[in-house]
């Protein structure tokens, strides 16, 4: 996704090429898949619902991925609390934490911004209808990944690499909305 912004925002070659990402699931044995990028490849399409740009929907997104970080942050705290805490698993979800909650922060900074934004550019409307709505969609999956966790789940069968991939999605998804906030405030 940041990809995707980065390459509207003009910040790309257009000879760039986007590396495919894997989907990445949580737990060891399970055959579900989460699609978290499941939106990559619609990113650069133009969708006809999201060329009107309003503030509010930016805003009401923004709030619905504050409450879910927030949802998502209680479930990992209980899940922390129930492992050894020097295990590696409770490592990659304490990271997991700090990231949602640097994601957080700066959701709650964009939206002050875009709220109190006297005019919004055609190119950064373009970013934030490409970036805020599928981020929105990603985090009640990664929500919905955390609380399956819960039945029978222990740290030791956690699948580590996907903790750290969700942690590199928030963790640019913050810098990304770190970047529309600072643009808005210009």
């Amino acid at each position: 996704m940041a990809y995707a912004i980065a390459r509207i925002l003009g910040c790309l070659p257009p000879d760039v090429i986007h590396p495919p990402i894997s989907t990445p699931q949580l737990h060891r044995n399970k055959s579900e898949e989460c699609g978290i990028y499941s939106h990559q490849n619609s990113l650069l399409q133009k969708d006809p619902a999201m060329s009107i740009f309003s503030t509010a929907a930016i805003d009401s997104a923004c709030e619905t991925i504050s409450q879910r970080v927030v949802s998502t942050s209680s479930e990992l705290d209980g899940l922390i609390k129930s492992g050894d805490p020097a295990s590696h698993g409770v490592q990659r979800l304490l990271a997991l934490s700090a990231k949602l909650g640097s994601f957080r922060q700066a959701v709650e900074i964009l939206r002050e911004s875009i709220l109190a934004a006297t005019v919004v550019s055609p190119v950064v409307q373009s970013g934030l209808g490409a970036s805020v709505h599928p981020c929105s969609d990603a985090s009640a999956i990664i929500e919905k990944e955390i609380i399956r966790l819960q039945p029978g789940f222990t740290v030791d069968t956690i699948e580590t690499d996907a903790v750290l991939e969700y942690e590199d999605h928030q963790g640019a998804n913050a810098h990304l909305f770190a970047l529309f906030a600072q643009i808005l405030q210009m």
